[in-house]
Parts: structure tokens; C-alpha cells; sequence
């Protein structure tokens, strides 16, 4: 894993590729996703306030996608708005009923995508839904597992394993 001051300078080159990207092409639905995949990493490494223009940025960009291609990147646009309502402050504009909105399209339009499923469990524990959580859960644990680039600390099989042992008994 990169320091933060590493990877913020790796995300601020991709976003500037993304733009151009974006400017060459402006119905690729992949230039938008990685665009506004990019500022949602960049909001995520800056202070709360700082990320303001980024979280706008990020929403703005995967708003874009869902119009141009709802489907793509396993409905990642969907999957990145619904994890950034859930991360973000209500103040600032978080919101776990958005949150579950964007990630149960997520789910309907990729259900083989394990962070869909992961993603949404955390939302639903957020809420206090330990049953439907724990089947998200499940979920993810029994998606066959798939060669992903990146590291293989982040193991979505791994973050639902905690999630079910951080809910409580079912009855």
C-alpha cells in the first residue's frame, strides 16, 4: 500500500488521463467511470471539506456512466455512488437510504460481483437489517472467487467473514 501522499499524486495524474480521455471521447462510458473513479479516490485521501469539489466531481462523472452504460464495470458506477453516500458525513451529504438505492442496482444489474453484495451488507448493518445483511453476506462468501487485479489483502470473501462475525446471533 502506497502513503497517502504517494497514491493522492497517482490518482491526480490518472484523473488528469481521465479528462483527456473524456475530452477525446465523451460518450465513452470508461472514460467517465475511471474519471470519476479517480475523484473518488482523491475526496477519499482529502480533508472533509476539501473532497467537496471531488464527492461532486465523482457523482457528476458516475451519473454520466449510468446513462451511457448503466452495466458498465459490473454497474461500478451504481457500486462507487452507493459506497461514497455510505462513507460520507450526513452533513456533507451521506446517506444510507441512497446508499442502499445505488447498491441494490448494483446488485440486480451484477449480481456476480462480490463487492456489490459486500457493499450492500455494510449499508444494511449500517441500518440495523442483521438478517438481510447476513444474506448479503452469505452472498459473498459463496460468489466463486475470480483472478482480480490488485492486492489480494483485499479479499471481499475476507471483509465478509468480519461483517458476519460483527453481526449478531440469528435467532
Amino acid at each position: 500500500m502506497l502513503p497517502d501522499k504517494d497514491a493522492k499524486e497517482l490518482y491526480l495524474e490518472a484523473y488528469k488521463k481521465a479528462e483527456e480521455a473524456v475530452v477525446l471521447n465523451p460518450r465513452s462510458a470508461g472514460a467517465h467511470y475511471f474519471l470519476g473513479l479517480s475523484s473518488a479516490k482523491i475526496a477519499r485521501l482529502a480533508g472533509a471539506f476539501s473532497s467537496l469539489g471531488y464527492v461532486h466531481k465523482t457523482q457528476k462523472e458516475m451519473k454520466k456512466v449510468i446513462d451511457l452504460e448503466p452495466g458498465f464495470s459490473e454497474a461500478g458506477a451504481y457500486r462507487v455512488l452507493g459506497k461514497m453516500y455510505h462513507e460520507m458525513p450526513g452533513a456533507l451529504g451521506g446517506s444510507n437510504r441512497k446508499a442502499r438505492e445505488y447498491l441494490e442496482k448494483a446488485v440486480a444489474l451484477a449480481p456476480q460481483n462480490a463487492l456489490n453484495h459486500l457493499f450492500l451488507a455494510q449499508v444494511l448493518k449500517s441500518v440495523g437489517e442483521a438478517s438481510e445483511a447476513r444474506s448479503e453476506a452469505l452472498r459473498v462468501i459463496s460468489t466463486p472467487e475470480v483472478d482480480r487485479p490488485g492486492p489480494k489483502d483485499e479479499d471481499p470473501r475476507k471483509e465478509a467473514e468480519k461483517l458476519l462475525g460483527s453481526l449478531p446471533k440469528a435467532r
